[in-house]
């Protein structure tokens, strides 16, 4: 499917599901005219009781999609905030791994989860493990960050981005942002845990680390396009203002 339909950049294709958008319904009965002649090209049908035609929104792949951008499906955050205090590793790893589908709309969700992670370290799926103070804040707060998620806005082709990043002595962590009728708006955030070699590194080492990580993430989203990148580490921004010389 995504080699039949590659041509169509207003849509969007995951296996057999096809997400058509438009501006207006003219626009939307010309595309979808469009998209029925390609698939009726490749000899390719399609299910009229399985389609939605002009939705202003829609439940799809998790997520809950508007004209405005994409949040967490409620459904799914209710099934997460409903999930019992994991007593084994098999089932924390369950309950990560639910959240993790959803990180790019949790900032800084790596340090949030620290806790979380250190308790699988070399630990049987069956592994019973005492909770402690922190791995319960960890937990809770992991629940109410989801619940309280972010509307992530859809990338526009054409706006000033931004992408500010940042490093701890335990994760690194971004945020892309796009600018659009003078507000900055999110588009995804990213976060991951540093391994145990690159918690040693200095600080500029690691704030260096973390926008390497945080363009590399992104560069779907930034390839070709011109953005300022923010740290809060002033000699990395120093450094990466001089001039290099012959």
């Amino acid at each position: 499917m995504d080699s039949v339909l590659r041509d169509l950049t207003f849509l969007f294709v995951y296996l057999d599901d096809i997400l058509v958008a438009s501006e207006c319904k003219v626009e939307h009965l010309s595309r979808l005219r469009t998209l029925f002649k390609c698939l009726s090209q490749h000899s390719l049908i399609v299910n009229p009781a399985k389609y939605q035609f002009g939705l202003p929104s829609i439940d799809f792949l998790g997520h809950h999609i508007t004209k405005d951008g994409a949040t967490p499906l409620p459904s799914k955050v209710a099934a997460i905030s409903d999930f019992p205090q994991p007593r084994t590793t098999k089932a924390l790893q369950d309950f990560l791994g639910m959240v993790n589908f959803y990180h790019r709309f949790v900032p800084r969700a790596a340090n949030l989860m620290r806790p979380l992670f250190g308790a699988l370290k070399a630990k049987a799926p069956d592994h019973a493990f005492n909770w402690s103070a922190d791995m319960a804040k960890a937990f809770i707060d992991t629940k109410q960050a989801l619940a309280n998620a972010t509307m992530l806005a859809h990338p526009l082709p054409g706006t000033p981005i931004k992408l500010t990043t940042d490093a701890s002595d335990y994760t690194a962590g971004a945020v892309h942002k796009q600018l659009v009728g003078g507000v900055w708006h999110p588009i995804a955030f990213f976060s991951q845990q540093l391994r145990p070699y690159e918690q040693k590194y200095s600080t500029f080492n690691r704030k260096l680390l973390g926008l390497y990580l945080a363009v590399c993430h992104f560069w779907f989203l930034l390839e070709g396009r011109p953005f300022t990148a923010f740290v809060d580490h002033k000699p990395l921004a120093f450094t990466m203002s001089k001039v290099a010389e012959p």
